[in-house]
């Protein structure tokens, strides 16, 4: 099970865990809002699209392997990744916001969740099947992280 952990009280660094041992790391970028994720087989970078956009992509070697689009203005926040001509969708599955599902599609097959352990907590774990990916469970995990600290500088 992947778990991320936030290392520092400024919510910019996390380390990367699988099964309780140390696999990567992952750096956010406050000035531009970018996450480099760094594991032992990868290095990706996910990134606003263009300045003034709110979706994000997921770079390796500055090509473009994911997308992420958000639904807006909405009570019940979704995001769309597409990756691998296929579009998951992560969305929360209650009031707190601690618990994300993971589905294939609008109205398609559940895939897993990911948990944050608690309301005010900067620890992550996505309980998802093997078949995905390392890298994918840590873009999915960035996104919950920047939706959080989007909301928290709103309120």
């Amino acid at each position: 099970m992947l778990s991320i952990k936030s290392t520092n009280g400024f919510k910019t660094k996390y380390d990367i865990f699988d099964t309780e041992v140390k696999i990567g790391s992952i750096v956010k970028s406050n000035w531009t809002n970018t996450f480099t994720i760094t594991l032992p087989d990868r290095n990706l970078v996910m990134q606003a699209e263009k300045w003034y956009r709110s979706n994000r992509v997921v770079l390796e070697n500055e090509a473009e392997i994911a997308k992420v689009t958000k639904k807006l203005f909405t009570l019940k926040p979704r995001f769309f990744v597409e990756y691998n001509k296929r579009t998951f969708v992560l969305r929360p599955t209650n009031f707190m916001q601690t618990e994300f599902a993971l589905s294939l599609g609008e109205e398609g097959a559940f895939i897993g969740n990911i948990t944050r352990s608690g309301v005010f907590s900067n620890t992550y774990e996505a309980d998802l099947p093997d078949s995905i990916e390392l890298w994918f469970q840590c873009v999915l995990i960035c996104i919950i992280v920047e939706y959080k600290l989007t909301q928290a500088a709103a309120s």
